[in-house]
């Protein structure tokens, strides 16, 4: 299920799943600082930290489909915000970012 908070979409990790499960075409990227990228990420992710997303925000495909995390949700909902102050239009926010991903779905998960 994708909800809508503060004019950005959300969606749960379970949901996120599903959708990788089924292949569905979306760039899944990964907002958090490269330090914390090397401990733990979710498989797919592209690394663009928030600190740099307005300067990599002309190499992206403003056609395409995002969902951002972080770590708890904060960072990727801001980073959605830029995006779509910049013309993206499909840009989703994953709930809970990578410390729900590891309790939902990867419970193995070394994380930080």
């Amino acid at each position: 299920m994708i909800e809508q908070i503060h004019d950005i979409k959300e969606i749960s990790c379970k949901d996120l799943k599903m959708k990788m499960d089924r292949d569905e075409v979306f760039v899944l990227l990964d907002v958090r600082e490269p330090e914390e990228f090397e401990v733990c990420m979710i498989p797919g992710s592209i690394l663009i930290p928030l600190s740099e997303i307005e300067d990599h925000l002309d190499e992206l495909d403003k056609e395409a489909s995002y969902i951002l995390h972080c770590k708890m949700g904060g960072r990727s909902n801001k980073a959605a915000m830029v995006m779509k102050e910049y013309g993206f239009e499909s840009v989703i926010s994953l709930t809970g970012g990578i410390y729900q991903w590891a309790q939902d779905i990867e419970k193995d998960m070394r994380l930080y």
